[in-house]
């Protein structure tokens, strides 16, 4: 009886570290990149609890750069709050709520402050979904400033932009201190998923080998694939003012069904995207984005292992500009093709089949695989709606292989054990 109590208490034990894991993991995560461009070196002109930083400011940190120097998003997330229209400033307490700011949100109740920046510099607006790396605004003098520099803090979620400072560390950094010299390393990534072989790959929005350029600015929606998507407005120009691109490769030549993921309340009636294969492009008919809910095959292409593919997907689709268009998730299947059996049966080598079938191209008309919505969503208004609790957390942009905490499968390991004397006790 006693073994058996003991038993029950190691599982239940190890079921709640498994469930507990991934929020602890989260919560222990204040590791950002510096909040400057790639390679450049700045030092640290005053610390932690010295100076003027107290109190609210007590964690934070100034760099010493200088004016008009970009500054970058350390970590994924949603801006909150920006001011950009001050010019007033002064080594005096009284600037102090002149100066011009950006609050980036970065889930689990932390955001990050940029303060000091120059009027007139932000390149962002407030409910606007921000990558690691991405720029944010430059350096300049407002607020409570006795020369140049960059004010920069972690601090807890609060109704206004200076809220309370937390403590947090930087990659290859740690925590420093006044004097020294830091280099960037916040570079933005340029991945290439790989579909291994015989299987399929899902590339999201939020895997590093999602690439979207900055001449837009970019919102976050919850709903789509992984419950969240990315979005921007269309245009009617003839030239792309923006786009972004899944890149992939494939471990083994042969044919592929590419489909893209329609989430809902997208609205751009034609999307067309465009699929780079290596040897060439190709362009499926356009896309009606507002009349599908769910995954939209492209068609069945021919990739060879080895060498890079994506699809794009620009944004001059000739819509309105007050259409939304959708930015989620890619899906790359292996496609099964008779021949390849028929290669088998008659002692021919199957890669040689493959590449041969690979030269015919078929693209159906986008077939919808999920659900049809019932009734069309209204237009979106050109300004868009409060998306800010939709925030991406600090472990964002790793891929699913981040998404579970390791110490989840340590606690499950535990359990096994204990489950498996239970069973042998009750035969």
């Amino acid at each position: 009886m006693h073994l058996r109590h003991s038993l029950f208490a190691l599982l239940i034990t190890a079921l709640t570290l498994a469930s507990l894991m991934p929020a602890v993991a989260l919560a222990s995560e204040h590791e950002l990149e510096l909040p400057w461009s790639c390679h450049q070196a700045y030092r640290v002109s005053q610390g932690h609890e010295s100076g003027t930083h107290t109190g609210f400011g007590a964690w934070a940190w100034d760099f010493d750069i200088g004016e008009g120097t970009l500054v970058t998003a350390p970590a994924d997330g949603v801006v909150r709050m920006v001011r950009d229209d001050s010019t007033s400033h002064g080594c005096a307490s009284e600037f102090a709520w002149d100066a011009n700011y950006v609050v980036l949100d970065l889930g689990a109740g932390l955001d990050a402050l940029f303060l000091h920046l120059r009027a007139g510099s932000a390149r962002v607006i407030a409910g606007q979904s921000v990558r690691r790396g991405e720029p944010l605004g430059e350096v300049g003098n407002s607020g409570w400033v006795c020369g140049t520099h960059l004010h920069f803090q972690l601090q807890q979620s609060c109704r206004s932009w200076w809220c309370p400072s937390v403590p947090a560390t930087f990659f290859d950094a740690g925590d420093p201190t006044k004097g020294q010299r830091l280099v960037s390393k916040n570079c933005v990534t340029r991945a290439t998923c790989l579909v291994a072989a015989g299987s399929e790959r899902i590339v999201d929005e939020r895997d590093p080998c999602f690439r979207r350029n900055l001449a837009s600015r970019w919102w976050e929606q919850p709903g789509g694939y992984e419950e969240r998507f990315d979005y921007t407005f269309a245009t009617a120009t003839g030239e792309p003012t923006s786009e972004a691109s899944w890149h992939f490769e494939v471990e083994l030549s042969g044919r592929y069904e590419i489909a893209v993921f329609v989430p809902p309340g997208a609205d751009a009636r034609q999307a067309r995207y465009f699929v780079d294969i290596g040897q060439r492009t190709y362009s499926p008919p356009p896309l009606d984005q507002s009349a599908h809910a769910g995954w939209v095959s492209l068609g069945n292409f021919g990739l060879t292992a080895g060498k890079p593919a994506s699809v794009r997907l620009p944004t001059n689709t000739g819509d309105p500009s007050t259409r939304r268009i959708a930015f989620d998730a890619i899906r790359i299947t292996p496609v099964f093709h008779p021949s390849a059996v028929a290669a088998v049966s008659l002692e021919l080598d199957p890669m040689t089949v493959l590449a041969q079938s690979a030269r015919d191209w078929t693209v159906p008309q986008p077939a919808m695989i999920g659900p049809l919505r019932s009734q069309r969503e209204p237009a979106a208004a050109a300004t868009p709606t409060n998306p800010l609790p939709y925030g991406g957390g600090v472990t964002s942009c790793v891929g699913a292989a981040r998404a579970a905490a390791p110490g989840a499968h340590l606690a499950w390991l535990l359990a096994l054990p204990a489950l498996a004397l239970l069973w042998r006790r009750r035969r």
